[in-house]
């Protein structure tokens, strides 16, 4: 007995097209849908602050709010990861503007090589690790001088949470971090000379000095000042620059640019940008710790066609071996 066959209606021929069309369109989307990682934000600004024998800072900002956090490299032991001190007091990492980080239990007069962490991305300079060295010690600080002050927003509220950068004259760069009210303090005593080897002398009523306040995409704010003058420094609001050397009382003219009393613009007198030697870390470049796998996403995934894309990056000149584990294994480089 013969079996029957039946050939398929143009309806049915239609469905199996479709549905093998569809199957194919399908196949080929999962290999073009799968999101590439983004770029983690470039850190700004990058800066070396607090140098001392046990310990520095290293503080930066960036445009919009990522986690951050500074690997040190140990030679002959695992890299250490130390994250702001924000994150250290409520045991997770929060995204954020402003990136203030304390490297500490340091040996003294030792090399220290560096890379930034922002979100998923590492940061070195120029192809190379950040290198500080700490200080020696040093016998008892001198006497305690501290300078201290309020940092306000562009809108006149407490500016939580920004850089204030300190230099004085044939000293090291020293910094504080604003608290919930704006709040800052600065231990000036304790700042080193520019080798590092012996605390910094000035006058300490009349040193003529800088500050330089960053809250990134917030705004800059600096002034310069007077060791008169600085128990506490005016408030200093983001997005003005100020000069104290007259007075400390500011004033707003006619066409709202911060004065001093005797009525010269700070804009055009302050000279702050002169007198604060400050220059940051850069370049910053990112680093390009070995090969990355985009497409597929992840190890042992399954690909559903018989001609697969691989996307990815790595140092130029590196060799990359693919291996796709099938019935009949394929291998090349």
């Amino acid at each position: 007995m013969h079996k029957a066959y039946k050939i398929p209606t143009l309806l049915g021929l239609i469905v199996l097209v479709g549905g093998l069309i569809g199957g194919i369109v399908m196949i080929n989307s999962r290999q073009q849908l799968i999101p590439k990682a983004a770029a983690s934000p470039t850190p700004q600004g990058v800066a070396l602050s607090n140098v001392t024998d046990t310990s520095f800072t290293v503080s930066w900002t960036t445009t919009i709010s990522a986690t951050g956090f500074i690997k040190l490299m140990s030679q002959g032991k695992s890299d250490r990861i130390i994250l702001d001190g924000r994150d250290n007091n409520n045991g997770s990492q929060n995204k954020r503007i402003v990136h203030y980080v304390l490297v500490d239990s340091l040996t003294a007069a030792q090399t220290y090589k560096f890379v930034i962490g922002v979100d998923n991305g590492q940061f070195d300079q120029n192809g190379s690790p950040f290198s500080v060295k700490t200080a020696q010690a040093l016998s008892s600080a001198p006497q305690s001088d501290i300078a201290s002050g309020v940092i306000l927003s562009g809108n006149g509220q407490a500016a939580e949470g920004v850089i204030v950068y300190v230099q004085l004259p044939s000293g090291q760069l020293a910094s504080a971090l604003s608290g919930s009210n704006g709040g800052w303090a600065v231990p000036l005593s304790t700042i080193r000379a520019e080798n590092g080897d012996s605390w910094l002398n000035y006058d300490l009523s009349a040193t003529v000095y800088a500050i330089k306040v960053d809250g990134g995409p917030d705004g800059i704010a600096d002034a310069i000042l007077t060791t008169a003058i600085d128990k506490p420094v005016p408030p200093l609001k983001l997005g003005n620059s100020y000069d104290f050397r007259q007075s400390r009382e500011p004033i707003s003219d006619a066409t709202g640019k911060q004065t001093t009393a005797s009525g010269s613009s700070t804009s055009d007198k302050s000279g702050a940008k002169s007198l604060f030697d400050f220059s940051s870390l850069g370049p910053v470049t990112p680093l390009n710790e070995g090969l990355t796998l985009d497409n597929p996403k992840k190890e042992g995934e399954i690909i559903y066609t018989d001609k697969p894309e691989f996307f990815g990056s790595g140092p130029a000149g590196s060799s990359v071996e693919i291996k796709i584990e099938s019935v009949n294994p394929i291998s090349g480089e």
